[in-house]
């Protein structure tokens, strides 16, 4: 007897560490080809915050949802062992690896010893937890501490004892900060205790107590979460269908049933063959799970029973949870974050075995379960799997050349791509990059580069374009919204294209000499409208900014001043408002100053209006603060601090952010004055920061042009506060453009009442009024006025204001007006029939 005991300890104690080498060396096999991706890029940007705490807190700022535990793990671990990519990914392999004897040790209370080894075999040989194993996520962790809570349940139940309480309760707290859904590993053991509540009836109350005290902190954590809006995670978490549901609960491990793994070209090739070998894998399963459902209700109530119904709760509770929040409430259905569950089918598969009594058909299991499980590695060969960013920047770094210029889809994406050309690839980009919010407007930035770089006829050093796209998971098929743009151009390109869940596309575009391509932005709109399907709106949004200004930038690290500076003239013509953003930048440029610390204010800007539009606000004040530092004039992060810290009720510097917004930008002064003497006198600041707000909604509407809405903000802000000068001048904008020209000029005149307040665009429409009063010497002032004060309207209307009030030359205003109207200038219908009623 204690030969056989002696045996089975040597046995297991060569066994298990063979299995966790094994592991290791399938873990580290093909680690260095996978790059950072952007669930992982959310905490590495982060490392090298001064704290721990202040690297949690930005952690959250792009991955809003995550608990903290893990990413404790990966700033200790970055600080002390090591802060590279390939040193990260084996803290995650460690956690894997060391899960290998839990599950065995699962295994074996269950079932026995044979059980533990088949059920640590499979987890070995996963290509699920490999793949979560090489991540820097908390998956693995989830695994973990998944199966260590139903261990230490099962040890306390049998032992009874103490420790047994305290161990288990640790474990469980642990694994309540690993995820959000992390609890539903509890939540499917107290369903099964519920069930033998017969049996258990002493410990329920205490077991229950001790998880409602672990949790109630975790849930007020997650409840002060602020999620991204359903329609931003929609392309990696739609509304789960049956097949969704199944594949969740019984297959993780095959490939081809979900999206958690891309096959390889091998893979796909291998077409009905693979197909036959995961339909088989697939029947075994379910013959397992079929096996055990009949055995389980044949058995009466033993300890067999009991534990193959917590397995069953546990493979089934958390997935079937999930799928029915995603289809009552939003989608929040992934395979990952139940990854702990196939842990239970394992254990199953190997209980199978275990009652196995003959040698044969227990070797005859061991083969084909190993068979199986390496056969749906194998077809995730060659990798990588995450987005192959890395790939990407060698092929650039390896070909591009200064004069060339790289853009890249979506901001974020431009981000994780720079990182990786860093901390992955290890490479320097020597042609500056850009990013552009959407394929249409990358296609843009594109054709406005070749064409600006060949307008000055200096075709040898005017460089090409490399576009860098990410398709979204799992789509075969190239951008084609971008090359359809290319091609209504008669842009030609190289596509090269890296494997991965999302693919990524690399584009080099060569454009003839003689190709005629816009070289102005107002060139390209103007040509769009007939070439394109995507015709001009006539308003610029913050995107479409943000793209044009990222190529203007990149034509001034270039040295391209004429190209940069005109890019930009263009822009702030559409855009008013990016002049307000982009103004300093344009400052530096024309200076040939640094233009480093007006870039990073801008981008510390946008920041601010990404936390603000996550609510986040104390992080938006943070990030204005930030910007003003860096560039402390530029009005607009002056502007956006004050109202945050208004916002915030520290009134004092939200005052003196204020008054220094209003100093830099006399619009400022319009919005902010009466909220500033409001501030100082301490009466009626909340009724003034509405009407404030209102007003700046109201702006954005109209910006974006709706004009209903914002007519009907402007009217809400003057009834909180009716002398608010920039929801008067704006007010009556509107009612101008509607020709109800009385109205107008009331909100007008009130507006120029206040004495220090000069917008030109309440003196070219009062020339206009007067004009229809027929009032032509008051008609001219004010359109003088309007002329001094604004260059644009000068441009557009001074022609037109000599012929018709200097000159009195009719005909020569009608000729002008239908100029302006064929270049896109609105011209009233009141001031069309006045012009003819001179001409009669």
């Amino acid at each position: 007897m204690l030969h056989k005991v002696t045996y089975k300890c040597f046995q297991t104690v060569l066994i298990i560490p063979l299995m966790m080498i094994a592991a290791l060396l399938l873990r580290l096999y093909g680690l260095r080809a996978e790059s950072a991706w952007w669930d992982e890029y959310a905490s590495l940007a982060f490392l090298d915050a001064p704290s721990l705490a202040a690297f949690l807190q930005q952690n959250r700022t792009l991955d809003p949802a995550t608990l903290p535990l893990y990413f404790v793990f990966e700033y200790l671990w970055a600080h002390w062992v090591s802060a590279s990519v390939y040193g990260l990914r084996l803290l995650s392999i460690g956690i894997g690896v060391a899960a290998i004897p839990l599950v065995y040790a699962l295994g074996a209370r269950i079932f026995g010893r044979r059980a533990g080894y088949v059920a640590a075999f499979l987890l070995t040989l996963s290509p699920m937890h490999i793949h979560h194993s090489q991540g820097i996520r908390m998956y693995g962790l989830l695994v973990l501490l998944g199966v260590a809570s139903v261990w230490s349940l099962v040890r306390m139940l049998q032992q009874g004892n103490r420790s047994g309480w305290w161990l288990h309760g640790l474990v469980s707290m642990l694994l309540y900060w690993t995820h959000p859904f992390a609890l539903l590993v509890p939540a499917a053991q107290g369903c099964w205790l519920l069930l033998h509540r017969h049996l258990y009836r002493r410990l329920l109350p205490g077991w229950f107590m001790m998880h409602a005290m672990l949790a109630l902190p975790v849930v007020a954590y997650v409840l002060s979460i602020r999620f991204w809006p359903q329609e931003t995670t929609g392309a990696w978490l739609n509304r789960p269908g049956i097949g969704v549901l199944v594949a969740d609960l019984f297959f993780d491990d095959i490939v081809a049933f979900h999206w958690q793994l891309r096959l390889s070209d091998i893979g796909v090739k291998l077409g009905m063959l693979r197909m036959v070998g995961d339909l088989a894998f697939a029947a075994v399963i379910l013959g397992c799970l079929a096996y055990w459902l009949y055995a389980g209700a044949r058995q009466p109530q033993t300890s067999l029973k009991r534990h193959l119904s917590l397995l069953f709760f546990w493979l089934i509770l958390p997935p079937l949870t999930l799928f029915l929040v995603s289809l009552l409430w939003r989608p929040c259905m992934f395979p990952r974050y139940t990854a702990h569950c196939v842990v239970a089918l394992y254990i199953l598969l190997g209980g199978m075995v275990q009652q196995l009594h003959h040698r044969e058909w227990r070797w005859c299991a061991y083969t084909v379960l190993s068979f199986f499980m390496l056969f749906q590695w194998a077809i995730t060969l060659p990798g990588p799997q995450r987005t192959d960013w890395q790939s990407a920047a060698r092929l650039i770094h390896e070909n591009a050349q200064p004069k060339d210029v790289v853009l890249v889809d979506n901001l974020l994406w431009r981000d994780v791509f720079l990182y990786n050309v860093t901390h992955v690839a290890q490479v320097e980009m020597v042609a500056p990059v850009a990013a552009a919010a959407t394929l249409p407007l990358l296609a843009t930035q594109s054709i406005l580069f070749l064409g600006a770089t060949r307008s000055l006829r200096q075709e040898p050093a005017a460089g090409s374009v490399w576009a860098v796209i990410a398709a979204d998971y799992f789509e075969t098929a190239p951008p084609m919204v971008y090359e359809e743009e290319l091609a209504a151009w008669d842009i030609t390109f190289e596509r090269r294209k890296f494997h991965g869940i999302r693919d990524v596309y690399v584009y080099r575009l060569h454009a003839a000499p003689t190709l005629q391509l816009p070289y102005t932005l107002d060139d390209f709109y103007s040509r769009q409208q007939e070439d394109s399907s995507l015709p001009f709106s006539g308003y610029l949004k913050h995107e479409d900014m943000q793209a044009f200004a990222e190529l203007a930038t990149a034509f001034a690290v270039q040295q391209r001043k004429e190209q940069a500076l005109g890019l930009m003239a263009d822009l702030f013509r559409k855009s008013p408002f990016s002049q307000k953003v982009y103004g300093n930048l344009e400052q530096a440029i024309v200076e040939d100053r640094d233009t480093d610390a007006a870039m990073n204010a801008i981008d510390a800007i946008w920041k601010g209006y990404g936390y603000r539009e996550n609510e986040r606000h104390e992080l938006a004040r943070q990030a204005f603060a930030n910007a003003l530092a860096l560039d402390p004039d530029n009005g607009v992060a002056a502007l956006e601090l004050g109202f945050e810290l208004t916002g915030l009720a520290q009134y004092e510097a939200a005052a003196t952010a204020l008054e220094r917004a209003a100093v830099l930008d006399e619009e400022n002064a319009e919005l902010v004055d009466n909220l500033v003497k409001a501030i100082r006198i301490g009466n009626q600041i909340e009724q003034s920061f509405r009407a404030v707000t209102l007003c700046r909604e109201g702006l954005i509407a109209l910006s974006d042009g709706n004009m209903d809405r914002a007519d009907t903000l402007f009217q809400q802000a003057l009834a909180e506060d009716s002398q608010l000068p920039r929801a008067q001048v704006m007010l009556g904008f509107i009612r101008a453009l509607q020709e109800r020209y009385d109205e107008a000029f009331d909100l007008f005149s009130a507006y120029l009442d206040h004495g220090k307040y000069h917008a030109p665009v309440a003196y070219s429409h009062l020339a206009i009024i007067h004009l229809l009063r027929d009032e032509p010497e008051q008609a001219l002032q004010y359109a003088t006025k309007a002329m001094a004060l604004d260059p644009e309207f000068k441009r557009q209307a001074g022609t037109l204001v000599k012929a018709l009030l200097e000159d009195k030359d009719y005909e020569g205003a009608a000729d002008e007006v239908q100029r302006m109207e064929e270049a896109g200038v609105h011209v009233p219908s009141l001031f069309k029939e006045y012009l003819r009623k001179h001409l009669q």
